[in-house]
């Protein structure tokens, strides 16, 4: 059995937020472990959302 995430809104992020979060934060992940970085437009998406 495979669950989906629910990006349901919460105090704090709306469900978009929530799933652009996610999504960043998988990518941001991912990079770190090849020893990258996300791009600049990536990591100012990933602070903006963090900042919150």
């Amino acid at each position: 059995m495979m669950s989906t995430p629910s990006f349901n809104h919460d105090e704090f992020f709306t469900g978009e937020q929530q799933k652009q979060l996610s999504e960043l934060m998988n990518l941001w992940r991912a990079a770190r472990d090849r020893g990258k970085t996300l791009s600049p437009k990536q990591q100012a998406e990933l602070e903006s959302l963090m900042a919150r």
